[in-house]
């Protein structure tokens, strides 16, 4: 049998049913889940040093030019977030810091930016063009990462390799390969200056990547020693 309900009843019977939800979200408030402000993500680049001795002065004709590609990285380097390692073998992304662009072409721009420094002689592009490379330096990265995962340390983590290709050929070839592995240490600061310290070690990688790749880029590219 149906029972008739006034508007007043009906009234106070919303207002009970709202009470519970009202009460919820004001604990959850207290606890600064609702009230939490949208974060501000930073993004970061990598900016290798600049090389002692690089050639400067006037302007000198490219004798050669060369493309830095990026291959695609394992599943955990894709997205641009910093990575850390909190336990072993355990990654977990950074939500609040990030790299300009992914890890990988990040990586390959970096070494791309230091050679352009380092060598004028040498026309470095970071994307296909119009022309046609010379030469093309592939960087494939197996691991980035900050590992904190041991007690009182913490190291920026990088394994890379390298493959410089002829593209001359009618079938372009490997001419030299070369795998890099560093672990450099880092500052271990508060939380809110770890991804800058990180960044910087990053930053130190590339350097080093590059200027250990610039004699043989010299020797074959260059067709100098």
């Amino acid at each position: 049998m149906l029972k008739a309900t006034t508007p007043l009843h009906a009234a106070s019977a919303a207002l009970r049913a709202l009470l519970p939800a009202a009460l919820g979200a004001l604990i959850l408030a207290g606890c600064g889940l609702g009230a939490r402000p949208y974060p501000l993500v930073r993004t970061f680049t990598l900016d290798p040093s600049s090389p002692q001795g690089a050639e400067t002065g006037g302007a000198k004709r490219p004798k050669a030019s060369l493309i830095v590609t990026a291959a695609p990285p394992p599943g955990a380097y894709e997205g641009k977030k910093l990575v850390f390692m909190m336990k072993s073998r355990e990654l977990t992304a950074d939500f609040y810091n990030e790299l300009s662009s992914p890890p990988a072409r990040a990586v390959a721009d970096g070494v791309a930016k230091r050679l352009e420094l380092s060598e004028p002689q040498l026309l470095v592009a970071r994307s296909q063009g119009a022309r046609e490379a010379d030469w093309a330096l592939e960087i494939s990265l197996m691991d980035i990462y900050g590992d904190l995962s041991r007690e009182g340390q913490f190291t920026a983590q990088m394994a890379v390799t390298a493959t410089l290709s002829d593209l001359r050929r009618s079938s372009p070839r490997p001419a030299y390969v070369r795998d890099f592995v560093f672990s450099i240490p880092v500052s271990r600061g508060p939380d809110d200056s770890r991804a800058e310290a990180l960044v910087k070690a990053y930053s130190e990688g590339v350097s080093r990547m590059a200027e250990e790749l610039r004699p043989e880029i010299r020797r074959l590219v260059l067709g100098r020693r």
